[in-house]
């Protein structure tokens, strides 16, 4: 049998016997509580900073999605994977190179010296036949890293907002609750007016004058303690902007705005979860790895073609040319099971991928449902403080006639003053953490994607 028919043989004989079909994972998502899970696909919906009506919040978080470095940072990891896929990629076009110059010779013969030059020039190329699938899944590896990347800049965008919102919603209840300070210390200081003068008719003992004054002092430490927290979530918020010269903004008489409820999740939304969408994305490219890893065990088959010339004279140089065509075959005989455990490493790699995902999947879900629980917690909790402190005030109120009218004791008037100024500041309080549980639902709920984002090309 001639040569080139046994080669021919040869190759196909492999071709037919090799198997490396790795197929696509479709991970199984863990079972959801259906009466809380609706699974109606849903329309794309702007951000959810958007939807709480705010319009400087609004304001700040563009601010930070502009400025802010961490942000800046997972963009310039974006585009690495983006040129890294690329560079992935390049192994699906040919090859194609350029050569040329100038040859000079020198040789001796029979004590005669004589030298000779000449002209060179050729086009060479190179393709690799993706029998196995391997450049195939080197460029679907490429893009599921993009893709991660591109989640994880999702989820960065969750991460500024959500702490932009936080640090802003927490700078208005401080400023709030330093009106309200403000506003109990007007109280306590007309009722320190009618203490004074019943001391001064000997009607009361000193110690009711001073347990007033040290109400007061309480007062104003808080008032001190309020001012700081707004210090706090001030720089607080100026680091998230990325800019630590902007300074706070006047906010007389503010009110803790607080966003519309949501009674309603939807399965489609835990799917598009940055998080998920990262844990799905680098399963999907262990798994175009994997593939790469099995074809890397199996022949490679390329093609090789040259045109060229060589003439002594440069204006000659094509007038004589000649052209190559080769197809080449690697393949690996032994390599002490280098080949077969990276096989087994990458399996690996698919099966704890694939249980991470899977974990990822069943904690996004329990985050949305602690953050639907927590909110109707805290909602319930404002109805009963709000009747709290409704029946507090009616007795603050009724235990100061009685004092005023030289009835009642200042013990019970005291009782009845802390009672009406802790609630006050317990309402306040909980209405903080109402925003907050709406902010960590919305965030819990949210892609994470900008309206109109820039679209990153594969």
């Amino acid at each position: 049998m001639p040569l080139r028919r046994r080669f021919a043989l040869a190759v196909g004989v492999v071709f037919l016997t090799a198997c490396s079909t790795v197929a696509p994972i479709t991970p199984p998502e863990p079972a959801l509580d259906n009466a809380m899970w609706q699974d109606d696909a849903t329309q794309r919906q702007p951000p959810w900073w958007q939807q709480l009506n705010d319009a400087q919040l609004q304001q700040y978080i563009e601010q930070a999605l502009s400025q802010n470095f961490s942000l800046q940072a997972t963009l310039a990891r974006v585009q690495q994977s983006l040129a890294a896929s690329r560079q992935a990629s390049s192994e699906r076009v040919p090859e194609l190179s350029v050569s040329a110059g100038q040859r000079q010779r020198w040789q001796q013969q029979d004590g005669q010296n004589s030298d000779s030059s000449s002209w060179q020039a050729s086009f060479d190329a190179r393709y690799e036949l993706d029998v196995w699938g391997r450049i195939h899944a080197l460029h679907a590896q490429g893009q599921f890293n993009v893709l991660s990347q591109q989640a994880r800049l999702h989820l960065q965008h969750n991460t500024i907002a959500s702490q932009v919102a936080m640090a802003w919603y927490g700078w208005q209840k401080e400023r709030q609750s330093l009106d309200l300070l403000q506003q109990q210390e007007a109280r306590l200081q007309s009722a320190l007016s009618v203490i004074e003068r019943r001391f001064r008719r000997g009607q009361v003992a000193i110690a009711d004058v001073w347990q007033q004054q040290q109400l007061l002092a309480a007062n104003q430490v808080d008032q001190a303690n309020a001012t700081a927290q707004m210090q706090l979530y001030w720089q607080r918020l100026a680091l998230w902007l990325g800019d630590n010269t902007v300074q706070p903004i006047s906010a007389q008489g503010v009110t803790l705005a607080l966003p519309d409820v949501i009674s309603a999740v939807n399965v489609a939304q835990l799917r598009s979860r940055p998080d998920v969408q990262v844990a799905l994305y680098e399963l999907h490219a262990v798994n175009a790895a994997l593939a790469v890893a099995v074809a890397n065990r199996y022949p490679r088959f390329s093609i090789t073609a040259s045109v060229g010339s060589e003439d002594e004279q440069l204006s000659g140089l094509f007038s004589n040319w000649f052209a190559n065509l080769a197809a080449n075959l690697v393949l690996p005989l032994v390599d002490g099971g280098s080949r077969r455990a990276e096989v087994v490493r990458q399996q690996a790699r698919v099966d704890e991928l694939l249980a991470q995902y899977q974990q990822v999947w069943l904690e996004a879900a329990a985050d949305v449902q602690q953050a639907l629980i927590q909110q109707q917690v805290a909602d319930q909790r404002a109805e009963l403080l709000a009747s709290q402190l409704q029946l507090a005030q009616q007795t603050e109120s009724f235990q100061q006639g009685r004092y005023r009218n030289g009835v009642g004791d200042y013990l019970s008037l005291l009782t009845a003053q802390r009672a009406v100024l802790t609630l006050e500041q317990q309402v306040l309080n909980n209405r903080l953490q109402q925003v907050q549980h709406r902010i960590e639902l919305f965030t819990s709920l949210s892609s994470g994607e900008p309206f109109a984002a820039e679209e990153m090309a594969l």
